[in-house]
C-alpha cells in the first residue's frame, strides 16, 4: 500500500507540481518505486499516470533550460486564482469558482466552447470543474456532462423553442445569482436564485430537452440549502 505522504506526492506531481528538470527526475525515480506494478503487485494504473505526466513535463522543458516545469498550463488551483481569489481553497469553493470562470469566459455558449482558437483555455477551465467536482461531489459530474451535450429532443414548435430558450436563459441567471449569493451571503440573492431554479424545474415539465438544466437546477437547490461561503473579501465580485 502507498502511504499517505507518498500518495500526496503523486497527486502533487500529477496535478500541481512545478519542478526543475533535475528535481522532476529525482521525484519520478522515487515515486516509481511506490507505483510500479513489479514493486506493488497492483495493476500499474498509478505508474502509468505518473509516467504520462513525467513524459509530458519533459516535452515541455528542454534539457538546457532552467526554471520551473509546469505539468499543465494551468492547474485547477491556478484556474481558481485567475478569478482573483487569494484565500484557502477547499473542493466546494474550488468548484464554485471554476463555475464562475466557466460563466465569465462564456463557456456556456456552444460557439465559444467549440472555438478552436480557445480550445486550450476552455479545456483548462473544464478540467478544473471536473477536478473539483470529483473531490467535492462526484454526482455533479454526470449532471454537468449532460449539460455540456446540449441536445434538443422534443422541440416541434416555435412555442417549444421559445420555452426552451427561456428555460436555458433562466438557468444561467440562476447560476449567476447562486454564485453571487455564495460571494455575499445576501439572503435576497439566495432567494432569487432559488426562485429561478424552481422556475426552470417547472418549465422542464413542458420541454424534455430542458432536462440537463432541470438536473442542474436541482443541484443548485441542494447547494442553496447549505450556508453560503461568503468569500467576497478574498475573491471575485460578480
Amino acid at each position: 500500500m502507498i502511504r499517505e505522504e507518498e500518495e500526496r506526492l503523486i497527486r502533487k506531481v500529477l496535478t500541481t507540481g512545478r519542478y526543475t528538470l533535475s528535481e522532476l527526475k529525482a521525484l519520478y525515480r522515487i515515486l516509481s518505486k511506490f507505483t510500479h506494478p513489479d514493486m506493488t503487485g497492483g495493476d500499474g494504473e498509478r505508474f502509468i499516470r505518473l509516467k504520462e505526466a513525467y513524459e509530458a513535463a519533459l516535452r515541455r522543458k528542454a534539457p538546457d533550460r532552467k526554471g520551473p516545469i509546469f505539468l499543465e498550463d494551468r492547474t485547477p488551483e491556478e484556474v481558481v486564482r485567475e478569478c482573483g481569489y487569494t484565500g484557502e481553497i477547499d473542493p466546494r469553493l474550488g468548484l464554485y469558482l471554476s463555475l464562475y470562470r466557466y460563466l465569465t469566459l462564456g463557456l456556456h455558449s456552444y460557439r465559444i466552447r467549440h472555438n478552436p482558437a480557445l480550445h486550450g483555455r476552455n479545456e483548462r477551465v473544464l478540467r478544473a470543474i471536473r477536478h473539483w467536482a470529483s473531490v467535492y461531489d462526484p454526482s455533479f459530474l454526470s449532471t454537468f456532462e449532460a449539460l455540456m451535450m446540449e441536445y434538443l429532443p422534443g422541440i416541434t414548435t416555435m412555442k417549444h423553442l421559445r420555452w426552451y430558450l427561456s428555460g436555458r436563459k433562466s438557468f444561467f441567471t440562476a447560476l449567476r445569482l447562486f454564485l453571487k449569493y455564495q460571494e455575499t451571503g445576501r439572503t435576497s440573492t439566495g432567494r432569487a436564485a432559488r426562485d429561478r431554479s424552481l422556475w426552470v424545474i417547472t418549465m422542464g415539465g413542458r420541454i424534455p430537452s430542458l432536462d440537463p438544466y432541470v438536473r442542474m437546477s436541482r443541484w443548485l437547490l441542494d447547494e442553496l440549502a447549505k450556508p453560503p461561503l461568503q468569500f467576497g473579501s478574498e475573491g471575485p465580485h460578480m
